[in-house]
């Protein structure tokens, strides 16, 4: 009797120790995730302000009676770069909300791949050519047409991220947009030759908010919340995506979908 009540002593210890440290880390998981959201916040009124002010701003400046209307066509761009700026960033928040509250749908239908990776090519080249850098489609793309089914508007929005992303941290060099195809699987891939990812932040990057812990993004700007949309995206198609980035080469960004 003695003996079992000893051991029954030390399994309820047992059981507390481990009750403890599993709340010890849930504690600090939410402290961690608390510290991160108000960093978040802290970003994102500034991220939106920046927009806002020159909108505001430029808007003003062009109502003023000495207004020169010679900068009219340099102030309307500005002002319109801006509101695209502002309603980027509104997307991404209402795009992480739908995904937290499960109300993504997705709507297949058939499309071709090598036509949509033709129309983001054209459609961002201005982009980077603005930057001098070159957007092309990688040389070894197949040549024949790539048709199947997917949300064809929820791949090109996670290609429209990498893409996004790849523009802002690349300052030289070029850009290229992959495809391959499996028996299985449709691989899509972004790659540049901008500032690298070290290979402890691979996981992190996707997770949202984690831009901001970088000192070496933080000058580049941006709310953070590209890749982890991006993940999600992926994931609700049923694909995965993962980068690959050697030290100092540039970056890899892979997902792919099942066929």
């Amino acid at each position: 009797l003695m003996l079992e009540f000893i051991s029954h002593q030390i399994s309820i210890s047992i059981e507390r120790k481990k009750a403890e440290q599993e709340l010890n880390a849930a504690l600090t998981k939410a402290q961690e995730s608390d510290r991160l959201k108000s960093s978040f916040l802290a970003n994102m009124s500034h991220e939106i302000r920046t927009p806002l002010n020159s909108i505001i701003g430029f808007s003003e400046l062009m109502t003023d009676p000495a207004f020169d209307s010679g900068q009219q066509v340099d102030f309307a761009k500005m002002i319109n770069a801006s509101g695209t700026n502002l309603l980027a960033i509104i997307n991404d928040i209402v795009d992480i909300s739908k995904i937290e509250a499960g109300q993504i749908q997705v709507k297949k239908a058939s499309f071709s791949a090598t036509h949509l990776i033709a129309d983001i090519q054209k459609e961002y080249s201005f982009n980077a050519s603005m930057k001098g850098i070159e957007l092309r489609p990688d040389p070894s793309n197949p040549k024949h047409e790539i048709i199947f089914d997917c949300d064809e508007n929820r791949i090109r929005q996670v290609l429209v991220n990498l893409i996004g992303n790849a523009i802002k941290f690349t300052k030289s060099g070029f850009i290229e947009i992959g495809i391959r195809t499996t028996d299985n699987f449709i691989q899509f891939h972004v790659k540049d030759t901008g500032i690298g990812i070290p290979e402890e932040n691979h996981k992190l990057i996707f997770e949202r908010f984690r831009q901001l812990e970088s000192a070496e993004t933080k000058k580049y700007g941006g709310n953070g919340l590209g890749l982890a949309i991006s993940k999600s995206l992926v994931e609700l198609l049923g694909g995965t995506i993962w980068i690959e980035s050697p030290p100092e080469q540039g970056s890899v960004f892979y997902f792919n979908i099942p066929l």
